[in-house]
């Protein structure tokens, strides 16, 4: 940030956690060991193709191992040629609800419903849903088949989200109420807008203390869930990229938000996006990064359009790893 020349408080605060068993969601890929013939799950190594074989991981939850072992076992006796390139498994807050969602690499020749329904029902609980996925040519996730429940709820305070196969969620299961509350917590108003909103994690909770709330999001996995989590009459889940919301929004000339969040993927926001922001004239902005680069690009932009910063805090999302979260409230001046 200081490269950029943007200005910010002498005091920056850090979030922390518990650093082990904290990933409520863990992906591995799936391969053949020459040794046995039986198929094996690992992560990726670093920089590289190869994949590492696993018996546990410290760092995820214990219920997400245990199920990656029951369907490797599965997965050896009741292999299809064609299943399987990857897997995703995902659980709830109390562990007791779990996703597993496979990832084939082509759309035919895809395992049959009664061969998902047998894996469904030997896994048994706490697994919830099992669903496989292949890649479209345009690189969007299609769904080819399900069995069972299509998403988990997950609770956080008093607040349940419905999160779907494949939806974006945050990982770190010990700080999550914490995280939420360094976004929302005393912000209030009529409206607020939810921008990069994934599954609703702020948008649910801004409804609290807000009359109506806008989460905006594009990805139909992710959007399905926000769809179904919105609880207040008055509020609107939009599928939309943000800049395309952002220029509908200015030539409607809807409201003007009291607060707006942005949550974006680690490219950031485009410069047209940061324009366009600034041109609404929000009194509040909180800006969640999880890239330190184009965070500190995006700041340049919007506080050279009158806005501040006020106030920074590093969240430790990922600990044993160098990413880092970044919290940063921008008042307009």
């Amino acid at each position: 940030m200081l490269r950029e020349r943007v200005s910010i408080p002498d005091t920056i605060g850090l979030l922390s956690g518990n650093p082990w068993e904290y990933r409520n969601r863990i992906r591995l890929a799936s391969f053949t060991e020459n040794s046995s013939g039986s198929r094996r799950f690992g992560y990726r190594a670093r920089a590289s193709h190869d994949i590492v074989p696993i018996a546990e991981c410290p760092i995820a939850a214990p219920i997400l191992t245990r199920v990656a072992a029951l369907a490797e076992q599965w997965l050896s006796r009741n292999f299809s040629a064609a299943a399987v390139g990857e897997i995703e498994l995902s659980t709830n807050t109390t562990e007791d609800q779990v996703l597993v969602t496979l990832y084939s690499e082509s759309a035919s020749g895809h395992p049959t419903q009664a061969w998902i329904q047998s894996m469904l029902r030997e896994l048994g609980p706490p697994v919830i849903g099992v669903r496989i996925e292949c890649k479209t040519d345009a690189e969007q996730q299609k769904s080819l088949d399900h069995a069972g429940e299509d998403s988990l709820l997950y609770t956080i305070g008093k607040t349940k989200y419905p999160v779907q196969h494949g939806a974006f969620f945050q990982v770190n299961r010990w700080l999550l109420e914490d995280f939420l509350a360094l976004v929302t917590a005393d912000r209030r108003g009529m409206q607020a807008w939810d921008l990069f909103a994934g599954v609703g994690l702020f948008a649910r909770q801004l409804e609290h203390s807000f009359q109506s709330v806008i989460a905006v999001e594009s990805s139909p996995a992710s959007f399905a869930s926000l769809e179904t989590s919105l609880a207040n009459a008055d509020s609107r889940a939009i599928c939309s990229t943000t800049l395309q919301f952002l220029q509908r929004n200015r030539e409607l000339r809807e409201p003007r938000p009291d607060f707006i969040v942005l949550d974006p993927p680690r490219a950031g926001l485009s410069q047209q996006t940061c324009a366009l922001l600034a041109a609404i004239h929000a009194p509040e902005m909180i800006y969640v990064s999880c890239d330190p680069a184009t965070l500190a690009r995006d700041l340049k932009l919007l506080t050279a359009e009158r806005y501040k910063v006020s106030n920074i805090i590093l969240v430790d999302m990922f600990p044993q790893t160098y990413h880092l979260e970044t919290v940063v409230s921008l008042i307009r001046a």
